[in-house]
């Protein structure tokens, strides 16, 4: 896997359009790669750009679904659990 390409073309993505998806898969590669701070860091502009969209509930819940896929094929990611009650707890918030 290269993860740091990964990160590297995500980083352009992300200038040129703020996009919750964007953020959701650059946090899970730094949630792959253990570094937690700045899955957290990503996880929460997420959050910020799905709850600007209508279908944010979705959104966020496709987020946690492929989280809890990858953990249920790999070993379960450090942080990701924290993650997923983040993302569980933004949920409930939303109508």
């Amino acid at each position: 896997h290269d993860y740091d390409k990964a990160l590297e073309l995500f980083s352009k993505v992300i200038h040129l359009n703020n996009n919750a998806d964007v953020y959701h898969k650059t946090g899970l590669i730094y949630l792959i790669q253990n570094n937690y701070s700045q899955a957290i860091d990503h996880y929460s502009n997420a959050i910020i750009l799905a709850k600007k969209q209508k279908n944010a509930k979705a959104l966020l819940k496709n987020f946690v679904k492929q989280i809890e896929q990858y953990n249920s094929t790999n070993t379960t990611l450090t942080g990701s659990l924290d993650v997923i009650h983040l993302l569980n707890s933004e949920i409930k918030k939303i109508n």
